[in-house]
């Protein structure tokens, strides 16, 4: 079974014979269920897969972990959800405040890493894994996916490194453009917002 929240930019390029974002992530966990396949999806996503015959549930993050996935161990269970607080709501959960998350607002203004504002419910971290082993009730997170994927430019001269970089640049957004579907994009008069306009 899958679930998935967010789209992938490369879907095409990976299946062209698969339909749908979930079927393609489907496709590739029957293909190879170490999920070192991950590594080839560019997208904004959260997915969970969920293996009946293997007993396995896998939540998965996106390579930017940009659509968050918190989850906590409660009651010999595992609990997920894209909003921290979604999980307050599980019975007996004791909340206590993590003691860095509130150093970190107080000392540059915001949650940094996979910090959250309290001890027993995590962050998943960017271009990872979390296994939750139904027999044993037992968890793991793995990454599968680094900044080492992208080959370095070989190039060390300004010019060729600036076109480059342009490249890639208009590369990725028209990846994550579809026309002519309408794109809203959100000027707020920083530089990201004015190139991708």
């Amino acid at each position: 079974f899958v679930w998935l929240e967010g789209e992938f930019y490369n879907r095409a390029a990976i299946d062209p014979e698969a339909p749908t974002d979930p079927q393609l992530l489907l496709s590739l966990y029957r293909a190879d269920p170490s999920l070192k396949r991950l590594s080839e999806i560019d997208g904004l996503y959260t997915a969970v897969l969920y293996d009946a015959p293997a007993q396995q549930l896998h939540l998965v993050s996106d390579r930017y972990g940009l659509r968050p996935l918190y989850w906590t161990e409660h009651q010999n269970n595992l609990a997920w959800a894209s909003e921290a607080k979604a999980l307050w709501t599980l019975p007996g959960l004791s909340l206590q405040l993590e003691r860095r998350a509130l150093d970190a607002f107080l000392g540059v203004g915001y949650l940094y890493d996979n910090l959250t504002w309290f001890q027993n419910i995590q962050r998943l971290p960017a271009a990872s894994v979390l296994t939750w082993d139904l027999r044993s009730g037992t968890s793991t997170v793995q990454p599968y996916w680094s900044w080492d994927h992208i080959a370095p430019v070989a190039s060390a001269n300004a010019a060729e490194l600036a076109d480059e970089l342009g490249s890639r640049f208009t590369t990725a957004v028209q990846q994550r453009c579809h026309p002519p579907q309408c794109v809203g994009l959100v000027l707020s008069g920083g530089l990201d917002s004015r190139a991708i306009l």
